[in-house]
This record gives structure tokens, sequence and C-alpha cells, in this order.
């Protein structure tokens, strides 16, 4: 039984594969090829520095070195990052010797703060809680300069600069002995 039906299905497929081609010709769907800036906010705001490749490969050839700012994005937010966390632990350090020595009057919980008094323990706990909150807004400074920075680039990948275009700033003197400047932007 599973002869005559392996054999039935091989003639099947040998009988589709016979069939004629379809000799209309359709048009291949064309790719939109607009570069969209609320496409790159979304890329960078989801992943910084994403924004800023989706722009690298959307630019001319000639015109490409939006890829360079993602190093120092990670940098910046690095940073901030790093000084959110060990500002955060500065805090907690700070806190919970106060609070040891509150209820242990005469011992030290931790050994570098054996030169620190109470005021002045309290004094490095509110400026580190000052830092830390500092550092918080530093790196939602930089994320937002991230998708900031990737929507600005997004607008200038179709813009065009070439030597064309000129200002010209020229300082002059009028007749009535008062300063002037003139500006002239020419298109060649």
């Amino acid at each position: 039984m599973r002869t005559p039906l392996l054999i039935l299905f091989i003639l099947i497929g040998s009988l589709a594969w016979c069939q004629n081609n379809d000799t209309i010709a359709e048009p291949l769907p064309t790719k939109d090829t607009i570069h969209s800036p609320s496409k790159a906010m979304k890329l960078s705001a989801f992943v910084p520095g994403a924004g800023q490749f989706y722009n690298h490969f959307a630019k001319p050839k000639g015109k490409r070195y939006a890829f360079l700012k993602v190093p120092i994005i990670y940098a910046g937010l690095g940073w901030a990052a790093y000084s959110v966390f060990s500002n955060s632990v500065e805090v907690d350090r700070t806190r919970l010797e106060y609070y040891h020595r509150q209820e242990n009057p005469g011992t030290i919980k931790f050994p570098e703060y054996t030169i620190f008094d109470q005021t002045n323990l309290i004094n490095r706990h509110n400026l580190s809680k000052k830092n830390r909150d500092l550092s918080i807004a530093a790196f939602v400074l930089i994320w937002g300069l991230n998708v900031l920075d990737a929507g600005v680039e997004a607008h200038f990948v179709n813009f065009d600069v070439s030597p064309d275009l000129s200002l010209n700033l020229s300082p002059t003197l009028l007749n009535n002995s008062t300063y002037g400047v003139s500006l002239a932007f020419n298109f060649r």
C-alpha cells in the first residue's frame, strides 16, 4: 500500500513541475526610501545609539560619521550610571553608619568613617544624596540628548551642503561714520 501511494505522489509532483509559467510580468514592490526622523528617535529611545546607526546607513557614502557618536553616548551613560551606583552605595553606608552609632555609642560599623563625627557624617550623607540625584538627572539628560541628536541628524540625512553655497560677511564703514555689516547669501 505504501509503494503505490509513493508513486502517485511522485507523479503528481512531476505534473506540477511541468506547468507553464505565468507570462504576465508583475512589477516588484519598491521599498520606501524615505528616511524617518521619528524612527531614528524611537530607535535611540529604546537602545542608545541605534538611531545614530540608522542615520549612518541612510547617508551617502562620503558623509558617514554618525556612528562615531555612539561611543561618546555610551561613555556618558556609563559615567552617569557608575556615579548613580557609587553615590547610592555611599548614601546607604553613611545612613547605616549613622544609625549604628545612634544605637551603639562609641562603636563604628565601617572603618572608613572613623574620622567623621555625627555632624560630618550627616553632611557626607547629604552631599552623596545630592550627587546621586544630580547623576540621575545627568543620565536622563544624556539619554535625552542621544534621542534629540538622532532626530536632528535624521533631518539632515538628505540635506545638501555643496560648494555652490556661500555666505559672505563684510563689515563696512557707512557715510555718516557708523559701522555696518552686510550679509550676502549666494547660490551659484
